[in-house]
């Protein structure tokens, strides 16, 4: 992670447009998962952050290597069920919404019909035990699965399939 995944993740966000004025890259994927800095500010609920990100030009369709992008990231991030470990609350403090910051992804040309590559790691953290595989899951899915209508509903407006299943996950050897 470079200096502006940090400051992105801890939601140090003079740090950031310090870093961002000294010519940071506002796109630069992480060594380890490719995420970028947009990706992490949702992953965290750092969503003013994220807000500031595309503002400024950061790209809203550029997803980590699990295929995580923005777009879902914050569904997901606002409908994280109740974890075994703490997860990010930063969402809570933040004067955007989750459905403001959809509507400038959105906006600024996410695409609604992105899918997760994998099931993601970090969902094995909660509660979430009925066995779901997330792999290929689009937001509108996770919308769904949150049973956030009004998501869905902005999700759909915006050209998202209401119909795409998740996809089989490969056999295990």
């Amino acid at each position: 992670m470079t200096a502006l995944h940090y400051a992105v993740r801890e939601g140090h966000f003079e740090t950031v447009k310090a870093l961002v004025a000294a010519g940071a890259d506002i796109d630069g994927p992480t060594e380890g998962d490719l995420s970028t800095p947009l990706v992490v500010a949702t992953v965290n609920g750092h969503y003013d952050l994220a807000a500031w990100l595309l503002e400024q030009g950061a790209d809203p369709n550029l997803a980590s290597e699990d295929g995580v992008a923005p777009l879902y990231a914050t569904v997901a991030n606002r409908w994280a069920p109740k974890a075994l470990y703490p997860q990010p609350t930063a969402f809570r403090q933040q004067e955007l919404d989750y459905m403001e910051l959809m509507e400038m992804l959105l906006a600024a040309g996410a695409d609604p019909n992105a899918r997760v590559n994998t099931h993601i790691w970090y969902s094995a953290y909660n509660f979430d035990l009925l066995g779901v595989n997330f792999s290929g899951a689009t937001p509108f899915w996770r919308a769904a699965k949150a049973l956030d209508i009004p998501a869905m509903e902005m999700l759909v407006a915006a050209g998202a399939d209401p119909h795409m299943p998740t996809r089989k996950a490969p056999e295990r050897r």
